[in-house]
């Protein structure tokens, strides 16, 4: 055997490690396809905004005294909020809704909270000097409001600022997960903004299904052999969520598409865009893969990472 190594850099958090493999034993390194980046990502955004309030009715619904909920992803997940929050807000304030009887939750599911420089981070100072910014409280039984259940017999307990609110719109990025997935879509509400019984009675179906199923992970599997994404968006369905706007990132973290509208058919059409760019094959199997989410933010806990 030759005494030759090759050394391959590996993601590690925000840094890289080296590591050092026997020539002969290292088969390669597969990465995402390079996705076409768009000239004008920002105008692409807001023409897509636009187009799903529309769709949606939400003109309909922004009547005088009306009250808006957006809830958006945490520090965790990559969606552009500081772009598409703002956007938002003029957005209402043009259909007549003042920033006064505007909330923006953030879903941190039962992450901890976003402290106030990752929020201010998320969204930036502009919004957070306009409306009020606030965080999921998984535990707080009092600011729970209980839905019903799904068919799956999920308690759809979620945050009555979101409930009580005349509109509701979530935020989101599209990746694979290896819970759901995909992320994005109704992902927002649960786990975003619901109660730590609602998210425990969701998840726990996860080791049931790799046993089914004989996998390692969910990543990139829909419903119905998913059911914790069934279940997710039955619950958002559940929730009266009236609008999703749904991003996809490059590789290099550009943005490069962007859905709004109807929370699963939205969900769906990102997903079947950004699935050739995601998908990769390797030429035999190996004894060893190293492989990672793409994402730093996600390894905030040893699970996710």
């Amino acid at each position: 055997m030759s005494n030759n190594k090759i050394t391959v850099n590996i993601p590690y958090g925000s840094q890289m490690q080296e590591v050092s493999i026997p020539d002969g034993q290292f088969v390669g390194t597969y990465l995402p396809k390079k996705i076409p980046i768009t000239e004008d990502p920002e105008e692409l955004l807001r023409e897509s905004i636009q187009k799903g309030m529309e769709t949606c009715g939400i003109g309909d619904k922004a009547k005088p005294g009306a009250k808006a909920c957006i809830a958006i992803t945490d520090r965790t997940r990559p969606t552009p909020n500081q772009i598409i929050v703002p956007m938002l807000l003029d957005m209402f304030n043009a259909h007549g809704i003042p920033d006064k009887n505007i909330t923006i939750i953030v879903g941190i599911g039962m992450h901890d909270k976003d402290n106030p420089e990752a929020i201010l981070d998320n969204v930036g100072g502009a919004v957070v000097n306009r409306v009020e910014v606030i965080n999921n409280e998984p535990d707080n039984e009092k600011v729970m409001v209980h839905l019903g259940e799904t068919s799956f017999g999920t308690p759809v307990e979620l945050h009555q600022r979101f409930v009580e609110a005349d509109i509701k719109i979530g935020t989101g990025n599209v990746t694979p997960c290896i819970l759901s997935g995909w992320s994005g879509g109704g992902k927002i509400v649960l786990p975003g903004v619901a109660s730590r019984k609602c998210i425990y009675e969701n998840h726990k179906r996860f080791t049931r299904i790799l046993s089914e199923l004989q996998c390692a992970s969910l990543m990139g599997i829909m419903p119905p052999e998913n059911e914790v994404r069934a279940d997710i968006e039955k619950s958002a369905i559940i929730s009266g969520i009236d609008m999703v706007i749904n991003t996809l990132l490059d590789f290099e973290g550009n943005m490069v598409m962007a859905y709004s509208g109807e929370p699963v058919a939205v969900h769906r059409a990102a997903v079947e865009k950004m699935r050739p760019y995601v998908e990769v094959s390797i030429p035999q199997t190996v004894d060893v893969m190293v492989t990672g989410v793409g994402e730093s933010g996600f390894e905030v806990s040893l699970f996710q990472g």
